[in-house]
């Protein structure tokens, strides 16, 4: 394989320099004069104008105006640099212009009447130039300046036909440069017949094109296999070093990227040229080091790195006239790497690295073609430009060597592939007798722990005898630890079904939210000490899942419980979304747990998920296979994906059918018993239809339970106890009647639809306190954790169904005691504060009629008839516990027209109020006592002029009342003074929510706010 790269390479060699005459006959410009009168065109092809061209350096001189007369005493070789001659005794650089001009003598089968066309083939130069051929102007690249200011520079590689007017063509080139390095024609120039001018030109551009095409082709495909198969990076970089070559080949040569973009500049022409080069060494060693990484330490790798982007920075921080210095230093740079690279190589074929040999032998050619372009780059070779072909040959050669071992990778993954479904069938077979040793032996189990169980109960009942406290203790571990074998048994005769197909599930309309509530409310023990918080995030009113709400329960209990045993502190959250179906029978609710603890591996998500799996560390029970297979068995899917931080355990049900109504607010479906059928026709009773017994005087009960049966055994229990029964169906219809009603205590059934038990007692201690309305909770759920959860949510009271009548009468009588004598000592509390009130405004009214009848006998009488009407108000209003407001606002009128005779000349007030106060009611002497203490510790203290305003509004669902005065204010012992304490104390016994705020500001008076809800207002009034 070696020795036809190297056939190939010195085939492509041949080919791209002969071009011209025999090198026996081939001549050469001398003194700016080249004599082709020998040579045949048709014979001998396309020539050279190679040589010493005339060469007027500063000046871009007019073909006019040079002719044989004029005499030149410099020339310069073509292909060539004008960089270090010494030109009018100064050294030059790459800046500057020049003229150029080359007399050739043609042959006379070219010249006089049938003249052939001839054609000249101009390459890159640098960096602009204007060609003109017998004095007529031929073409032209960039724009040719005697400056910078005017001087543009532009690559044009081109081909100009002319028809010869004589024996004698003269050429005349003119050339600026102020933007490279280099500067002058540094490439050749041919001249020859149009049609083979042009078929050369048209053969370079399909071997271009053919490279450019196969190499960018090759780096794609490579980026696409590193795209599936990340872990192999060495596809990566042979990718991108095969996409920057392709991309070289296009911005170098004759700068076919110009054809492909017309209005690209020049400065991005030259950019692209240096940057697909810097960018391509380091690259292509990162390609090396990824295939042969022991023979590469990473500290070269890291040079080779660092240097790239070293000189990559440069060409795109400084302009081109800067940058294109760094060319040489570069070239030497690579040259040494590439000699580094050679020395590793060589070490892997030592060490026998698969694919040594073919990469090394690919390298060599690449070597030897670079070090010959950075020759001719620098004129110092003729062999032409053949990194392009020996980068064909090795970029073909390695994508060998990558295909090779790709496909002994696939093969190797199919024996691995092979031999692991051998393997798997044997653990399938093995599995499926476990599962049948574990059925039949878990039958075996439940018959003597059933004995073991009922034998230990009837000893800790004393009916064997006395036994000490020791031994009941020892017994009810026996007890306890036999029902945990039992659980555990069951879970395996589980597992058994499941795996033979013979569960049964019990399908219907299930609320997601409520079965999270219950779950998150059991589970909430298991969080111990831990700072773990439990939320619930399924959106209340969703849409039901078609699924065994007992087996759901199961699998949401298995997979909180397994994040919160992995969770030492945080979060565990329960949230769904609906999402569409995989086909037109409906939509799926995806339910997911996310928790805060450790992490898992996703790698590890068939172990936790199948057989052997599931049980981590503290959980019992054969935990998340079951859940796997329960989940699977309703249609739905179940998997694990890493959260931030923590896991995400999620699973997949169908909607039921029927739709939201389905399980919103409805009772479980149930026989209707004959006893019930003429209500259900009729109509009659309270709550969905269902009959309720008679009322009594004992208390009003609400009984909150979705099951009907439940409502009317309920019904008729406290009917017994002379109870007035209220049903309700949902936690929704429950809060309407509480907000219209009162009630003496809440029957509350956990298990229900749409708003759990356990919430909606939440929501009923938003609204009362454990005394003002307590909550008796019933369910079916037997345990310390449905207990706890219990009361957590608010309730003061519970019992676990089946119910004995007995037993809830008992209960019920004494919540219902309770909260009547926490109502009694509330009430005599605030009667007595009422009682303080009376005389103390007594009192005050009296001393101001004393005083009045001192000074004027007519205000005094005046006085007399008000003080009437406000005792009037006293005897009719102020033992009642709430007064319309209007009754309240007149008699702070009153009041204060009393207090305007006694300080007639000293003292102003208004009273204004803005909003609608009919339904609105207040506690009696509320406003009063307000208005006399700005005038007690207020005006009279002040001296002079004093003021008291007193203004209510409604607004937003609440009564403000403002009173305020113009005094001296309050010194902080005041602040809390006994009339102010005895308001608020009643305001707080009414509303609960009534504020009271004062403002007090020295030297210019108090304010003191009150305000208290309108709606509960009017149901006090009511009620």
């Amino acid at each position: 394989m070696v020795g036809l790269v190297f056939a190939v390479i010195a085939v492509v060699t041949t080919a791209s320099c002969s071009c011209g005459l025999p090198e026996s006959e081939l001549r050469e410009a001398v003194r700016g004069r080249l004599d082709l009168r020998k040579w045949d065109c048709n014979r001998d092809g396309p020539v050279e104008l190679s040589g010493d061209w005339e060469f007027h350096w500063g000046v871009l001189v007019e073909p006019d105006r040079l002719d044989e007369r004029v005499q030149c005493s410099s020339y310069l070789r073509v292909p060539g640099l004008w960089n270090g001659r010494i030109e009018q005794g100064r050294l030059l650089s790459g800046d500057g212009c020049a003229t150029y001009r080359l007399s050739i003598m043609l042959p006379a089968a070219v010249s006089g009447t049938g003249m052939k066309r001839l054609a000249v083939m101009v390459p890159d130069l640098g960096t602009a130039y204007r060609l003109y051929l017998d004095g007529v102007p031929a073409g032209a690249g960039g724009v040719v300046g005697e400056s910078t200011r005017i001087a543009r520079p532009g690559y044009r590689p081109d081909v100009y036909e002319f028809v010869p007017a004589g024996d004698r063509l003269d050429i005349v080139l003119q050339i600026s440069n102020f933007h490279h390095r280099k500067g002058g024609a540094w490439e050749k120039i041919v001249m020859g017949p149009g049609p083979v001018i042009r078929d050369m030109r048209e053969k370079r551009l399909v071997r271009d094109f053919f490279l450019f095409g196969s190499i960018f082709i090759i780096g794609i495909y490579h980026l696409v296999l590193f795209v599936m198969r990340k872990k192999e990076r060495s596809y990566l970089f042979f990718g991108l070093f095969c996409l920057l070559i392709a991309v070289r080949i296009l911005a170098t040569g004759n700068y076919y990227v110009l054809k492909l973009i017309p209005g690209m500049s020049w400065e991005s022409v030259i950019g692209a040229e240096y940057l697909s080069f810097y960018a391509a060494v380091p690259v292509f060693f990162l390609f090396m080091g990824s295939l042969f990484p022991a023979e590469f330490p990473l500290r070269a790798l890291r040079f080779a790195t660092a240097a790239g982007a070293v000189f990559c920075g440069t060409v795109l921080l400084l302009p081109p006239r800067l940058y294109t210095h760094t060319m040489q230093a570069y070239q030497v740079l690579s040259t040494l790497m590439s000699l580094f690279g050679f020395a590793a190589l060589v070490l892997a074929m030592l060490r026998k690295r698969e694919g040594a040999v073919t990469f090394f032998a690919g390298f060599v050619i690449l070597f030897i073609t670079v070090i010959n372009d950075f020759l001719q780059s620098n004129l110092m070779a003729e062999s032409g430009y053949l990194v392009p072909f020996g980068l064909f040959v090795f970029i073909f050669s390695q994508s060998f060597l990558l295909s090779v071992r790709f496909s002994r990778a696939y093969d190797a993954v199919e024996k691995l592939s092979d031999e692991l479904d051998r393997k798997h069938s044997r653990l399938a077979e093995i599995s499926a007798l476990k599962d049948e040793f574990l059925a039949a032996i878990s039958h075996e189990i439940r018959t003597p722990l059933n004995g073991i169980i009922g034998l230990a109960e009837s000893m800790i009942d004393g009916r064997q005898g006395l036994m000490g406290l020791e031994a009941r203790y020892n017994l009810g571990l026996i007890s306890a630890s036999c029902r945990r074998l039992a659980r555990l048994v069951n879970d395996i005769i589980d597992a058994s079904r499941l795996r033979n197909h013979d569960l049964v599930l019990c399908r219907g309309p299930v609320d997601m939210r409520t079965v999270a509530d219950i779950v998150l409310a059991l589970a909430r023990p298991l969080t111990g000490l831990r700072k773990i918080e439990l939320f619930n995030s399924i959106i209340p009113g969703g849409p039901p899942v078609n699924a065994d709400e007992n087996r759901i329960q199961q699998v949401l209990h298995t997979i909180v419980a397994n994040a919160i045993t992995r969770t030492d502190s945080g979060h565990v959250t329960v949230s769904s979304r609906v999402a569409a179906g995989h086909d037109s029978s409906g939509g799926i609710m995806e339910i997911a747990v996310t928790d805060s603890g450790r992490k898992i591996a996703v790698d590890g998500e068939p172990d936790l998920l199948h057989d052997g799996g599931g049980r981590p560390a503290g959980s019992s029970g054969i935990g998340l296979s079951v859940a796997r297979q329960i989940v699977e068995l309703h249609a739905g899917t179940m998997r694990i994906e890493q959260a931030a931080p923590g896991a995400r355990f999620s699973f997949t049900l169908p909607l039921y059918e029927g739709g939201e109504s389905a399980v919103a607010e409805t009772p479980r479906s149930l026989p209707v018993y004959p006893v019930m059928q003429d209500a259900v026709r009729t109509g009659t009773g309270t709550g969905h239809g269902m009959p309720l017994p008679p009322t009594g005087a004992a208390g009003h009960i609400l009984i909150v339970d979705d099951d009907a049966m439940d409502r009317q055994v309920m019904g008729h229990y406290l009917a017994a106890g002379d109870f007035t029964a209220i049903a309700a169906a949902g936690g929704t219809e429950a809060l309407e009647k509480l907000g219209r009603g009162a009630f003496d205590l809440v029957l509350l059934d956990i298990m229900m639809p749409g708003i759990s038990g356990y919430d909606l007692c939440r929501e009923i201690r938003k609204r009362f306190s454990l005394h003002e309305l307590p909550v008796l909770v019933l369910t079916a759920r037997y345990g310390i954790a449905g207990l706890v959860a219990g009361f957590e949510s608010g309730a003061n009271d519970y019992l676990v169904k089946p119910i004995h009548r007995e037993e809830l009468l008992a209960r019920v009588r004494t919540l219902v005691s309770l909260k009547r004598a926490v109502r009694d000592h509330d009430e005599a509390k605030y009667k007595l504060l009422q009682e303080r009130m009376n005389p103390h405004f007594l009192f005050n009214a009296l001393n101001t009629v004393h005083a009045l009848i001192r000074r004027d006998h007519e205000l005094a009488d005046q006085a007399v008839i008000r003080l009437a009407d406000n005792y009037r108000f006293l005897i009719e209003h102020s033992f009642l516990t709430m007064v319309p407001f209007d009754e309240e606002w007149r008699f702070v009128e009153n009041y204060l027209e009393l207090e305007e005779l006694r300080f007639r000349d000293s003292l102003a007030v208004s009273m204004e109020r803005e909003g609608d106060f009919s339904g609105i009611s207040i506690p009696p002497l509320t406003i009063q006592p307000l208005v006399e203490n700005a005038l007690k510790h207020g005006v009279q203290k002040r001296g002079g002029q004093g003021s008291v305003s007193v203004c209510a509004m409604t607004a937003g669902g609440r009564v403000t009342i403002a009173v305020a005065d113009n005094g001296t204010g309050l010194d902080s012992s005041d602040l809390f003074s006994r009339s102010l304490g005895n308001i608020r104390k009643r305001l707080h016994h009414c509303f609960g929510e009534a504020d009271i705020a004062l403002e007090s500001e020295r030297g210019r008076g108090v304010t003191v706010t009150v305000t208290f809800p309108c709606e509960t207002a009017a149901a006090e009034q009511s009620a």
